[in-house]
């Protein structure tokens, strides 16, 4: 019994199913990895998972993780007081601004023009390598090298060249999509509107997706033979800027006593993850519309409106709309825009949400199309209503910030079973005063309970303002999956899911998601001015290896920083993972990145671990060179060193000394 439910806990964890991942696009990636979930079949694509049409419709899938990439390093550029600070204004910030914009004129459909902005931000970057790596070549044989600086030369050197080598393949990538274009223009007759996912079919065969900026004044629904305007791509799909009815039209308007029986919703961040087709939770807009909201000095004020964050959509709700005669059809819709681009044509209460990428005055047109029930084609047409609303966007957790009693924990890397307890003690938010009183928290995770603290897992609980949950070494945000907002609400890995704070206004409810805190669960003992995160990165202890210890000076002499370089020696010995992380640099300088951001350093080690790889702490990493001894620091963040200690045996005991610094000279 015992095994058994050790294996359903394992399984649960896992994820463990017979049920295959799904993969709506049939390409063989599965959804939950898959950069473009929606591939029109039949489509070759151009990139791992992606068609041209995906590329072009979505050029940020590519460009994003680069350019958040660069402008990480640069914001590390700025703070330098040496020649690398040169890199962040001459080189790095014009390729990221040439890469921006190029990305933005590929959403609009130029997608030839667009790549000259990849050329010339890539030749920009190409020569921020070149100088990165002249500077670390000569800094390495000058006499006395500051081990530090080598140290920081080194994963300045290792993130420019992997940006680099992404973006030259993202910039092949974007030079396939050119080279894909076949046209500027298709017509055919209307079959299918996705406006989910802003495509519509036509002919029963070509996709057709539309671009950023897409515009139309023509109604577009099944049946309507139009003329799209944009790049009409090699394998049967096409990009429309602009479309216009083949056959124009000129319905009439006439308010009636249905006008508002289809009525514009929003949807509160909830799941909507590919292939997922609700139900979905849909909100009057009342609840939402918010008075002017005073900034800081030198900011504008944002305009009375409705407000709207990052991750919520609009939908459609019949209220009561009529049903049609016998032997005919009867079919409300509505038009969305958002300043001049058509986001949602055609919409009803049964198609799946639509995501608002701006804000701006949104116009919602109310229509009206009767039919034949035979031929599904419409003979009469009239524009019931025209409203307009002032919709203002919100980055996610403007609203909502949440606090925990503890977010640091004790819990061993691997180890699924074991939780620690924190408390949700309070919230707060940029916008939130805005928002009245009688807010109210509500997340989803693994609640405690009862004498000896017992927690709710697998089963997910509610959980509120002041209410204990467990925090375990897994969570529902995992760092190598898409979609987890989509899936959990959450942009990191905070032990609940879809944390969110509620009430009413105006006689409406709303909803707006709450940041959670970053947490560190690797903790291995709490030593008062200090914690300790690692242990000694070798197994076997003495005689085999022993220490000297050499101070860090960040920038020089006359800048101290509390840090200090760690020599062990002990050739040909395995060399251990003095915590668990990714890897930045691989090779015999290897570079770890850790879950708070500091970073570990090994040096003069044959590393068995490539860039990208993670592991546990105490993992085998690699070996020790013959004849050498190894370097290992714990790196800096946001610029400066951190004062670390260790996780010690005492040599002739069973005792582990948790919070030790290794003297020179010691025995391990």
């Amino acid at each position: 019994m015992k095994r058994t439910l050790l294996l359903m806990f394992a399984c649960t964890i896992a994820g463990v199913s017979q049920v295959a991942a799904p993969d709506l696009d049939r390409d063989g990636i599965p959804d939950s990895k898959d950069p473009c979930p929606s591939t029109h079949p039949g489509a070759p694509a151009i990139s791992v998972g992606c068609s041209a049409l995906d590329v072009a419709e979505n050029p940020g899938h590519l460009t994003k993780p680069i350019i958040a990439d660069l402008e990480g390093i640069a914001a590390d550029l700025k703070l330098q007081r040496d020649v690398l600070r040169d890199l962040y204004s001459v080189d790095l910030l014009p390729a990221i601004s040439e890469w921006k914009l190029a990305t933005q004129r590929t959403a609009s459909g130029d997608l030839c023009g667009s790549t000259s902005g990849y050329a010339i931000g890539l030749t920009r970057l190409s020569e921020a390598l070149a100088v990165m790596q002249k500077v670390y070549d000569a800094y390495r044989l000058t006499k006395g090298a500051s081990h530090n600086t080598v140290i920081r030369y080194t994963l300045f050197l290792a993130q420019i060249k992997s940006a680099h080598q992404r973006a030259v393949s993202a910039k092949q990538v974007f030079d396939r999509l050119c080279s894909s274009v076949r046209g500027n223009r298709s017509e055919g007759v209307i079959t299918k509107i996705d406006d989910a996912s802003r495509r519509f079919e036509i002919d029963d065969r070509m996709a057709v997706g539309m671009t950023s900026a897409f515009s139309t004044k023509d109604a577009i629904y099944v049946g309507r033979r139009v003329i799209v305007n944009g790049p009409q791509l090699s394998e049967n799909t096409s990009l429309a800027s602009t479309l216009v009815a083949a056959v124009p039209g000129s319905p009439s308007v006439n308010g009636g006593l249905f006008s508002d029986c289809l009525q514009i919703r929003f949807l509160p961040v909830q799941k909507m993850d590919p292939g997922f087709q609700g139900p979905f939770l849909k909100h009057r807009l009342d609840g939402y519309l918010l008075p002017q909201i005073s900034r800081g000095p030198w900011q504008t004020a944002i305009p009375e409106g409705y407000a709207m964050e990052e991750g919520m959509a609009i939908g459609a709700e019949d209220v009561g709309c009529q049903a049609a005669a016998p032997g005919r059809y009867r079919r409300y819709s509505l038009d969305v825009k958002v300043g001049n681009t058509t986001v949602a044509t055609d919409l009803d209460a049964t198609d799946l949400p639509v995501k608002l990428s701006n804000g701006g005055t949104m116009t919602v047109t109310t229509r009206l199309r009767e039919g034949s029930l035979y031929n599904k084609i419409p003979d009469r047409e009239e524009i019931l209503v025209v409203r307009q609303y002032q919709v203002n966007k919100f980055d996610n957790g403007d609203f909502c910030e949440a606090y925990y009693d503890t977010t640091t924990f004790e819990i061993e890397d691997g180890d699924l079973q074991t939780f620690r307890e924190t408390r949700l003690n309070s919230f707060d938010g940029t916008y939130i005063g805005s928002l009245g009183p009688n807010l109210q928290f509500y997340a989803e995770g693994y609640t405690t309970y009862g004498p000896g603290v017992q927690s709710s897992f697998p089963a997910i609980s509610g959980v509120l303002l002041n209410s204990k949950f467990a925090i375990y070494s897994h969570d529902f945000y995992q760092r190598d999956a898409l979609y987890n907002f989509e899936k959990y609400g959450v942009n990191r890995a905070g032990g609940l899911k879809f944390p969110k704070i509620h009430g009413t206004r105006n006689g409406g409810p709303f909803a707006f998601s709450c940041k959670l805190p970053k947490l560190i669960r690797d903790r291995i003992k709490d030593c008062g001015t200090t914690f300790t995160y690692l242990r000694l990165p070798f197994a076997g202890g003495s005689p085999n290896w022993d220490v000297t210890r050499d101070p860090i000076n960040l920038y020089g002499a006359w800048e101290p920083e509390d840090g200090w370089r760690f020599k062990l020696w002990g050739p040909n010995r395995a060399v251990l993972a003095a915590r668990g992380g990714v890897v930045e640099i691989a090779g015999n300088d290897m570079v770890v990145l850790h879950q708070d951001g500091t970073r570990g350093f090994y040096s003069n080690v044959s590393s068995t671990k490539a860039v990208g790889d993670s592991f546990y702490r105490g993992a085998v990493i690699g070996s020790l060179n013959a004849g050498l001894s190894m370097d290992f620091t714990n790196l800096w963040k946001d610029g400066h060193f951190v004062h670390h200690t260790f996780s010690v045996p005492v040599p002739g005991t069973n005792f582990i000394a948790s919070c030790a610094t290794p003297l020179v000279g010691n025995p391990l």
